[in-house]
């Protein structure tokens, strides 16, 4: 087995240089070559995804162009009444909520003569 002998010390003295910081304690962030390919690219890429799903939202949504009549409530009429005359086959529970929701009321109750805007054909 061998040993080696050094006469030379294991630290050497020198100088101690202090990195500078900003004057706010911030520190500036660097990227290389191919983080800012990779920056670039990634944002190329999140355009080309938010573009091609708008564009395919634009091309799904189809719009019926439906039309109203104007219903005025008459005295003794509810909303319940309302809705059984124009439900057809479905459930009356339903119209009941759709005519709600279509005319913003926020209960059944009604107003002899309140509007209310029922579909031509039925909901």
């Amino acid at each position: 087995m061998s040993t080696m002998v050094m006469n030379r010390p294991a630290m050497t003295r020198g100088t101690v240089r202090r990195v500078s910081e900003p004057a706010n304690g911030s520190v500036r962030m660097r990227l290389t070559r191919r983080g800012r390919i990779v920056v670039v690219t990634l944002a190329a890429l999140l355009g080309f995804g938010i573009a091609l799903s708008a564009e395919r939202a634009v091309a799904t949504s189809t719009v019926d162009p439906v039309s109203y009549e104007t219903v005025y409530v008459a005295p003794g009429e509810s909303l319940w009444s309302i809705a059984s005359g124009i439900a057809g086959e479905r459930d009356v529970r339903d119209v009941v909520a759709a005519l709600e929701e279509l005319n913003g009321l926020t209960s059944s109750q009604l107003q002899v003569g309140q509007e209310l805007l029922v579909p031509a054909d039925g909901l």
